[in-house]
């Protein structure tokens, strides 16, 4: 069909069809309203594509704000009673597996400290939930290098990593620390892992400047969560690694229920936390 949406409306009077794409920018806001109103006396669907560059169609969905109606193009994930739900699930799962793992703990720091020089715990600052730096604990795996900020993440057979600590990360021990992130408010349970500043996929570039990674920060980070036990384990030194992690962490986000955290915590006990991936 060649010519003006003028040309156009007879057509619609005489034939039969089905579908009508405005497709015009954004920016001709105003056009587009006249073109939607001509064709309104149709019975016809009436299109106006949404970018991917200018939103992000996951969360788009059209609400009402006082008199007006809107697009919203960001949701929060939990809200309300969902929040207080959250809550309460990372509370009491914490306090239990504190009291549970506590023997284990204290075996673990036993033999850190008879196995070398060091502190028990480290900490390093991760990125959490509103794009906030916050401290996060694990046993201290490897020997002291002032240096490392961990943006490169660990590899499989980093001359680093001791003995002892080889064991605690296999059997993913050392994360356990992070229970007291939880009770401290700073973590979850469940959520996306968090990840250090200007993380790196490979040696040069920032996570941070993949699509969509940022919208992780809309929850916690958690100690488990939907990409860890989809395969999201070990490094991430590959594009296509970190976009299917991102794609996971997107999915937990947007379909987070008490159902799936219970779900994804006894897949993590049961198989996600020992494994070939695990270093």
């Amino acid at each position: 069909m060649l010519g003006t949406v003028d040309d156009l409306l007879p057509q619609l009077t005489r034939n039969s069809f089905d579908v009508v794409v405005i497709a015009l920018p954004w920016s001709e806001a105003g056009t587009i309203g006249s073109l939607i109103e001509k064709l309104n006396r149709f019975a016809i669907d009436t299109i106006v594509p949404l970018t991917p560059r200018i939103f992000d169609l996951r969360f788009a969905a059209v609400v009402n704000i006082a008199a007006l109606h809107g697009l919203q193009v960001v949701r929060r994930p939990l809200r309300g009673s969902l929040i207080l739900i959250k809550w309460l699930e990372d509370y009491v799962v914490a306090t239990i597996g504190l009291i549970l793992v506590s023997p284990i703990l204290l075996l673990a720091a036993i033999a850190i400290k008879l196995e070398g020089p060091g502190p028990v715990l480290y900490r390093q600052t991760r990125v959490g939930y509103n794009n906030r730096l916050f401290s996060v604990y694990k046993l201290r795996t490897m020997t002291v290098d002032p240096t490392d900020d961990g943006s490169l993440g660990t590899q499989r057979d980093n001359p680093r990593i001791t003995r002892c600590g080889a064991w605690l990360r296999r059997l993913s021990i050392d994360e356990l620390p992070q229970l007291i992130n939880v009770l401290k408010g700073e973590m979850s349970v469940v959520g996306p892992r968090p990840h250090v500043p200007n993380m790196l996929v490979g040696e040069s570039l920032r996570y941070e400047t993949l699509r969509a990674y940022t919208n992780r920060y809309q929850m916690k980070p958690g100690i488990t969560g939907w990409a860890q036990i989809n395969g999201m384990r070990g490094g991430i030194n590959t594009l296509e690694k970190a976009m299917a992690g991102i794609e996971l962490d997107l999915y937990y986000v947007e379909n987070w229920s008490l159902w799936l955290d219970i779900k994804i915590m006894l897949l993590t006990v049961t198989k996600g936390m020992a494994g070939r991936d695990v270093f």
